[in-house]
């Protein structure tokens, strides 16, 4: 029974870790914070929503359609943010949280405070996996996180943009002096951030189904995640979100699920006071 409690939780964390690659990819190129990150999620998953469900197109086409807006957010997000960039922290904070609740009322006025459940595109039926019974679209976000994790890794370590990214992370001005172009950097990670998010919010959509606020708590726990992984480590993410999924899922197994929400920001309290910089990050100074 406890296998299958880690199991699940491996899923659920699996979500968690998509998420937090958003936030940390973005956070690692231009020190923001994106608060409004689960609302870019929630938006695009209404929006695949209405074109496989109300317009009738496969369930494909409602993946690319998100992926595409995801990216415009990004960009437009980029966009705003860019004059702020060396502003105090708190206008930063401010600018995010106010995205945050003007997506939030895009999608009340376009989609209503409904809930609706989102199609999912494998079987129901349970796969046996050797005693453990796993859901299908469990294995299948398990399997998006690993190749999602695994595309990430070698565009940043074998290709001329992940060489343009890792640099722009060390030393801004430096880079920028070798002709690398930090606008350029910036509008990626956030187009690619947002993109994540997407992915994130259509592959729990069929769980939790779809509604305006599917994403708040979620992003939340994927706050905790990238906390616990370490803030400006990629890698950091996806083993915080793993483990933070497991740990709630076997929290809420011995102790109930009246507080299993509440168990991600007791992870974050004691992070911060064991090891700040989390499980896989260093504390390193970044130059801007």
């Amino acid at each position: 029974m406890i296998l299958q409690v880690i199991m699940s939780g491996i899923a659920i964390g699996a979500i968690y870790a998509l998420l937090a690659l958003g936030i940390v990819l973005i956070f690692k190129t231009t020190l923001v914070l994106n608060f409004a990150h689960g609302e870019v999620a929630m938006l695009t998953t209404l929006f695949a929503y209405s074109i496989i469900v109300s317009l009738g197109f496969p369930y494909w086409v409602g993946v690319i359609g998100a992926l595409v807006l995801g990216g415009i957010l990004g960009i437009l997000s980029d966009l705003l943010v860019r004059p702020l960039l060396n502003a105090p922290l708190l206008s930063m904070v401010g600018l995010t949280i106010a995205m945050f609740f003007v997506i939030h009322a895009i999608g009340g006025i376009f989609w209503g405070y409904q809930t609706w459940p989102f199609p999912n595109p494998f079987p129901e039926k349970a796969v046996d996996l050797g005693g453990l019974v796993v859901s299908p679209i469990h294995l299948f976000i398990i399997f998006v996180l690993l190749v999602l994790g695994g595309v990430l890794f070698a565009v940043l370590n074998f290709t001329t943009v992940g060489t343009a990214f890792r640099a722009t992370c060390q030393d801004r001005r430096a880079a920028l002096l070798m002709g690398i172009s930090s606008n350029r950097v910036f509008a990626i990670s956030w187009a690619a951030g947002c993109a994540l998010g997407a992915i994130s919010g259509i592959l729990i959509a069929p769980i939790i189904h779809v509604q305006v606020n599917m994403m708040v708590v979620i992003l939340l726990k994927a706050f905790a995640a990238a906390v616990l992984g370490g803030i400006l480590s990629l890698p950091g993410a996806i083993v915080g979100g793993v483990v933070l999924g497991v740990v709630e899922n076997i929290f809420s197994f011995y102790c109930g699920t009246e507080f299993q929400d509440s168990i991600a920001f007791l992870i974050i309290i004691l992070v911060l006071l064991v090891r700040p910089q989390g499980i896989l990050g260093s504390p390193v100074e970044i130059k801007v």
